[in-house]
């Protein structure tokens, strides 16, 4: 690799190594991806750093022309962390259903409750209005009953 190429290649490793490390700090990328990217950026500081290392990846692949092996590991790298992500958005989307159908079970379970509270409050009420009349009725009686006397 050429000087002003490996240079380059460090640069680019670096400044990706700032950019997790920063958002990691500011807590805008959890760990458990940090790690993936941490790791990412660090193979990727090792191989602008040693270029053997290049040349041993490409000929133990088999590859001709050794940069060639970084396309390689770098489709690699992508291809599982886009694994990771879809293993990530799929545990999402079933925690999602779930919970919306827990949220259904207790708004149901909520107007149930409402129903039999306004069943319950309508009764009492009705009950009560039929006993005041009851004693109204009553008292009516009686007071007729102590004049009468």
């Amino acid at each position: 690799m050429e000087t002003r190429l490996q240079i380059f290649a460090i640069t680019g490793s670096l400044f990706l190594l700032a950019i997790i490390l920063e958002l990691i700090r500011r807590r805008r990328l959890k760990e458990e991806y940090a790690l993936l990217w941490l790791a990412t950026g660090v193979i990727s500081l090792v191989f602008s750093l040693h270029r053997d290392l290049v040349d041993l990846l490409g000929n133990v692949v088999g590859i001709y022309y050794s940069p060639t092996a970084l396309f390689l590991l770098g489709m690699l790298s992508v291809t599982l962390i886009l694994l990771h992500f879809s293993i990530v958005v799929s545990t999402l989307s079933d925690r999602n259903t779930s919970l919306t159908q827990q949220v259904a079970l207790l708004s149901w379970r909520l107007e149930t409750l409402k129903r039999e509270q306004s069943a319950s409050v309508a009764q009492s009420s009705q009950s009560a209005a039929s006993h005041a009349e009851e004693q109204l009725t009553e008292g009516c009686w009686a007071a007729r009953n102590f004049d009468n006397d």
